[in-house]
């Protein structure tokens, strides 16, 4: 039995207005996509980790640039200082397999091939699907072949300078309902951002999720949206002019967790013994979520490959923490009952 994100806050008494106006703007922010179209269990993972588990820390930082400037780019500078080479621009296509071992031998792009000791998967669906599409030897195993079942979320970002400055009451801002099952972020990059705070105009981003009805559009139709919908918001965003602007298409770039999907995502190995995978759609039970997820299945996957090939050093996990008094009680007691629910002769017999 498959439960949506809306069904599960209905069953727990919880009221419309509450979920319209707190759960759903998180639900849309959190899983990209709104609560009918999102699992129950993803919810709870997701409600639970930011929220749940630790309440007195709960709280969001937003990096102060861009994560790619600010993180990766310093990041793959120091992995290259240390001799790792990157192949830019390389689509996989398919894999070379040893039939004696089982092991994966190589990596195919195209016309060029990549021979390695281990593989890492370190992808979102949409290209893990394309590359099962084209890859026979991914093919020949049902846990590859389950992947074409998940589904993706178009994502759309869009900049946009003003011609005067407006006071934004928060830098950072959850908001859904103005086209149906749109969900959108949006920042002002004047707070945010260390190089636009002293700015002369107001800049923003705002980040549209569950965006597919808006791909198609041009960059003046989807910059019109996003303005209508600050609009809303900031009433002063009515009498602007966009000055300039950057809009970018991320077509099936997010995990979409929809009712269901659990059954059909992958784990960290493989049923090939030198393949492993990596990401934010992989089942782990380490507790984490998101990005957190994604760089934690990443350490994870490179302890594999260091246990496989029996060289190399372990990366440290940080663990999250582990539960606060009373939600250790309440899961205690929720066992609990359970256990003796489980005891009743027809307990089976109800779904």
């Amino acid at each position: 039995m498959t439960v949506t994100s809306r069904e599960l806050f209905k069953q727990f008494g919880c009221s419309e207005r509450l979920f319209r106006e707190v759960f759903e703007p998180l639900l849309h922010a959190g899983l990209l996509a709104p609560a009918e179209q999102c699992s129950a269990a993803a919810t709870l993972g997701m409600v639970y980790y930011y929220i749940l588990s630790h309440q007195q820390n709960f709280d969001v930082t937003w990096c102060r640039g861009t994560v790619e400037e600010k993180i990766f780019l310093p990041w793959l500078e120091s992995m290259i200082s240390k001799g790792l080479k990157f192949c830019e621009n390389k689509s996989m296509t398919d894999f070379i397999l040893n039939q004696e071992t089982g092991c994966i031998s190589g990596l195919v792009c195209g016309q060029d091939i990549y021979k390695a000791d281990a593989f890492v998967l370190a992808v979102g669906i949409s290209n893990l699907q394309s590359a099962i599409l084209s890859s026979s030897v991914l093919q020949s195993q049902q846990e590859f072949l389950s992947v074409l079942n998940l589904a993706s979320i178009d994502v759309i970002s869009v900049e946009v300078w003003l011609d005067r400055k407006v006071k934004v009451p928060n830098a950072a801002n959850i908001c859904c309902g103005s086209d149906d099952s749109i969900s959108w972020t949006f920042l002002d990059l004047n707070s945010v951002y260390d190089e636009y705070q002293d700015e002369p105009a107001t800049v923003l981003e705002a980040d549209i999720y569950y965006a597919t009805q808006l791909l198609s559009l041009n960059d003046e139709q989807i910059v019109a949206k996003v303005m209508a919908y600050l609009s809303s918001c900031v009433k002063e965003f009515k009498e602007v002019i966009v000055v300039q602007q950057n809009v970018i298409r991320h077509a099936k770039s997010a995990t979409h967790f929809f009712p269901g999907s659990y059954k059909y995502m992958m784990r960290g190995s493989t049923t090939f013994p030198n393949l492993f995978m990596a990401g934010d759609w992989i089942i782990t039970r380490h507790g984490s979520w998101s990005k957190e997820k994604a760089f934690v299945t990443g350490l994870e996957a490179a302890n594999r490959v260091v246990d496989y090939l029996g060289e190399g050093e372990f990366a440290k996990i940080v663990a999250v923490k582990e539960d606060e008094p009373h939600i250790q009680t309440l899961r205690s007691l929720n066992r609990r009952a359970n256990e003796i629910r489980s005891q009743i002769p027809i307990s089976d017999f109800f779904l």
